[in-house]
């Protein structure tokens, strides 16, 4: 009896073992990362992976709310260009101490000028950083240093209302000078000591990511997950139909493309979900070239198009269509309208006063409109060309382009309407609205400059009222879309899929995905 007893515990532990999670995510990115160094990496695959072996001073939540990550507080100067940074006492994954000296290393290694950082720019607002980048001075003399082991102090050229949620992004990060200084390939290897909740433990190149819960992050005991297995399957059915066979967890947003004629009947489904955040499509107008050197005609452009068919037929997102710069989840969720959306009558007349000005019939507008070559540009192109034909008559020719010559032309100005988005590097719509302060900016495609917009936006810095600051901003985007320098079409919301196992994962305003809460239920 005792025998038959001690079996029937055993099954029962058994079957206890197998039911019980093993808290082991799956999840794909569309293909390899460029390199798993904060600094370095120019990759949306690769951030996601960063973002979850590293962690900065500060983080943003999915309600765009920033706090402390390593800094365990922060003392801000009256004049408030002095920020000292008292940090958490962690570790390093391989158990070395991680001390204000590796932030101190991470943020000036970016501007050295020998060292090419795509992102270099979002570390101007330090003192001293941009003449460090350009040679003028030397490292030495850029105003972000570790006081003591603890005690990281960074001072500003002038004060910088988001400067908390600026350095919650990637290039921000602390760096392991004593592994990276001595390892030029450091970053494109296995052998990572990271500081973050997750750990690398295998990289099969353009194949598979293992990650592992790490033991020495400071808040491991709110870590729930032990893996996360990073498939790379660039092919977008094939890991939708990994989704749905339950080899793989989540998929979405930027990193894993849902194929966009599956969304109409997922919808119907309960696993589909939708994260707004602050990313545009747009077309760049080409303003040093005619036609659109006349405000006329870009107005008539801009409101021609029908952005809630794009939304309707095309991307299946219920995306936000964009009648203004900034979008709405940077503005409590409220919508600006600065100009109508798809008016063909007011179109028309528009169009017709400046063929006026530029003394030209209907015949002589002639419009090359070029594209990155891809199935949702395709597609977005196409539907624009009949619409522009369909309300104001023009020919326009379509390009579709591999992606560096796109980029490459429209930086060199030589495109005349050009269809691309912006994305958010930190959660604030002034890494949007700086790109157009001087028209020598790289991403200023169209060559815009406007006076009061910039003096605008030099007033943002000054503020420190926060209902000021936004009026300022409020004012500035008006004015912007008054000059239509580019036509606004929708405001992204990207789209997922998650188990219904999958639990506490959190998407923030500017689409970056974390896992450090999640757990499978």
């Amino acid at each position: 009896m005792k025998r038959i007893f001690l079996i029937m515990l055993a099954l029962v532990q058994i079957v206890s073992c197998s039911t019980k999670p093993q808290q082991v995510l799956r999840l794909n990115i569309g293909g390899e990362p460029d390199t798993l160094d904060p600094r370095t990496s120019n990759n949306i695959n690769a951030s996601l992976v960063i973002n979850t072996l590293f962690q900065g001073l500060t983080e943003v939540d999915s309600k765009g709310k920033v706090s402390n990550a390593l800094a365990e507080s922060v003392q801000i100067s009256e004049d408030r260009k002095t920020y000292t940074f008292r940090l958490k006492k962690t570790k390093w994954s391989d158990g070395t101490d991680l001390t204000a000296f590796d932030f101190e290393y991470g943020w000036k290694s970016c501007l050295d000028p020998k060292k090419p950082v795509a992102c270099a720019n979002l570390l101007y607002p330090v003192k001293n950083a941009e003449a460090a980048k350009k040679g003028k001075v030397g490292l030495d003399q850029v105003r972000a240093f570790a006081k003591d082991p603890y005690t990281f102090v960074v001072e500003l050229e002038q004060p910088v209302p988001f400067f908390l949620d600026l350095i919650a992004a990637t290039i921000f990060f602390p760096i392991p000078k004593h592994q990276a200084e001595n390892d030029p390939k450091w970053g494109a290897h296995g052998d990572i000591v990271v500081n973050g909740p997750f750990k690398l433990v295998q990289w099969n190149h353009n194949n598979e990511i293992v990650l592992e819960k790490n033991p020495l992050y400071w808040n491991k005991e709110a870590i729930r997950l032990n893996q996360i297995h990073v498939e790379m399957v660039t092919h977008e059915p094939t890991a939708l139909q990994m989704y749905k066979s339950q080899k793989l967890d989540f998929i979405g947003g930027d990193y894993s493309p849902i194929p966009l004629d599956a969304i109409p009947e997922l919808k119907k489904g309960e696993t589909l979900q939708k994260a707004a955040y602050g990313g545009t499509r747009y077309c760049a107008l080409n303003m040093h070239q005619f036609p659109f050197n006349n405000i006329n005609i870009r107005k008539a452009f801009s409101i021609a198009v029908d952005r809630q068919q794009l939304i309707d037929n095309i991307t299946f997102c219920d995306d936000e269509p964009a009648t203004g710069m900034i979008a709405s989840v940077f503005k409590n969720n409220q919508r600006t309208n600065l100009f109508p959306d798809g008016d063909a009558e007011l179109a028309r007349k528009y169009f017709e006063q400046g063929l006026q000005e530029l003394n030209a019939k209907p015949e002589d507008i002639k419009v090359a409109f070029t594209y990155e070559n891809s199935e949702i540009t395709n597609r977005i192109a196409l539907t624009i060309q009949q619409q522009l034909k369909d309300v104001l008559g023009v020919e326009v020719e379509l390009k579709a382009l591999e992606l560096k010559t796109f980029v490459d032309g429209l930086r060199r100005r030589d495109f005349q309407m050009g269809l691309i988005y912006w994305m958010l590097h930190y959660n604030s719509p002034m890494d949007i609205m700086d790109r157009y302060r001087s028209k020598e900016l790289l991403k200023n495609y169209p060559g815009w400059e406007n006076k009061e917009y910039t003096q605008l936006l030099d007033d943002y810095f000054a503020e420190a009222d926060g209902v000021k600051q936004k009026e300022i901003l409020n004012r500035a985007e008006a004015i912007f879309m008054a000059d239509m320098p580019v036509i606004p079409l929708f405001h992204f919301s990207r789209p997922f899929l998650s188990s219904s196992r999958l639990k506490g994962l959190e998407v923030n305003p500017i689409g970056d995905v974390f896992f450090a809460k999640a757990y499978l239920e």
